[in-house]
């Protein structure tokens, strides 16, 4: 089977769930003896390059103008002439725009001609092409149910990484934690700084609930709050968020960090993963708290329906969004109740390995794109 993937704005470092899981699946369809290759565009580029890891290619070309877009389509049409695809899986940004219309339309019309199966993956995308799903082969989305035929639930694929013993008082005081203290995590790929960026993060990502939950905590409980966005790589980025802390008398209580360098070694260092998350959409899952729990770190996250659709009442803890109170009296409750909490994060990572494993959904997700080829 040869397939051949496109998406906008694919780049390094693998960050994000939308990359870092088409990237996964990438690799995992690779080891169904398949060829993958990946029809991308990068915004820092300036000159096209290609990749090869774990056997799949990535080829990369300028994006960020739209006659670059126009070279990306121009390049996906020599590409599909000059090999013999048998599916064709495009993966949008999020947003309903031009970007992801234009696309979708010429990548339906070369895949017309070329008579092969053309499969939308949603990821935080645009949920207005659920409304029309008979334009596509198949749609396939996160979510576990569809309305339509053509709609087909894919788990996300989470492989933890293999670690060895670490030394969890060096990886902390690498990013500035060098006193004994409970350290919390919070990730979240903002990396440009706009108001739009800012609000989205502290409120539908649930930072303010965060930063709330700080001022309500004990001075008794001795903890951290690791925060850590790409923007924090942009000093003024930097201040305009302890403008924030200090408007709430927290600073004290917050780590920042531009990046995780290793994050599997991060998350088995600190004492629990917040994932705060106050929204819902259908084509979505919790992957960095997924990613959480299956090495073992327990999880602090809230009862949405995207978040409870993988993550059961028993494999994490939870709390209510938009109520901070709750959140403080969970962490409190955490604290408190070790080995409890060592219970749980022992059975969600068994329970999480097994069921999103590359083997289980990529078996799954290649019998379908077979299915569609047939």
């Amino acid at each position: 089977m040869n397939i051949l993937i496109v998406t906008p704005g694919m780049h390094e470092p693998w960050v994000d769930g939308r990359i870092t899981s088409l990237k996964t699946l990438a690799e995992a369809l690779k080891k169904y003896g398949t060829n993958v290759e990946v029809l991308t565009t990068q915004t820092q580029e300036t000159k096209s390059k290609t990749l090869q890891e774990d056997g799949v290619k990535y080829t990369l070309l300028p994006g960020g103008k739209i006659k670059n877009w126009v070279k990306l389509l121009k390049h996906f049409a020599i590409t599909c002439q000059r090999s013999q695809f048998d599916v064709i899986l495009y993966r949008p940004f999020s947003g309903f725009n031009w970007v992801n219309n234009v696309s979708v339309i010429s990548l339906r019309l070369i895949a017309f001609i070329r008579r092969v199966p053309f499969v939308l993956s949603l990821w935080s995308g645009p949920a207005q092409f659920l409304k029309v799903p008979w334009i596509f082969s198949s749609i396939f989305i996160t979510s576990p149910k569809g309305e339509h035929k053509n709609i087909r639930s894919i788990a996300p694929i989470i492989t933890p990484m293999d670690i060895g013993p670490i030394n969890k008082k060096e990886i902390l005081a690498s990013y500035g934690i060098k006193e004994k203290t409970h350290v919390f995590l919070f990730t979240y790929c903002a990396k440009v700084d706009t108001d739009y960026i800012w609000n989205y993060t502290m409120n539908e990502r649930g930072l303010k609930d965060v930063i709330n939950a700080a001022k309500l905590l004990s001075d008794k409980i001795n903890f951290k709050f690791l925060i850590s966005m790409p923007i924090f790589s942009n000093p003024s980025s930097v201040k305009k968020f302890f403008d924030i802390l200090d408007t709430h008398g927290v600073r004290n209580r917050f780590t920042l960090a531009k990046e995780i360098t290793s994050l599997p070694e991060v998350l088995s260092s600190v004492d629990a993963y917040l994932y705060p998350i106050n929204m819902d959409e259908p084509s979505w899952a919790p992957v960095s708290a997924l990613e959480a729990l299956s090495y073992g770190t327990p999880v602090i996250t809230t009862r949405v329906n995207i978040v409870q659709q993988f993550i059961k009442e028993n494999e994490a803890f939870f709390f209510d969004p938009g109520h901070p109170e709750q959140l403080c009296s969970t962490i409190q409750f955490f604290l408190e109740n070790q080995e409890k909490t060592k219970t749980i994060a022992i059975q969600a990572k068994t329970a999480i390995k097994s069921q999103f494993s590359s083997k289980n959904v990529a078996n799954k997700i290649f019998n379908d794109l077979e299915f569609l080829i047939r």
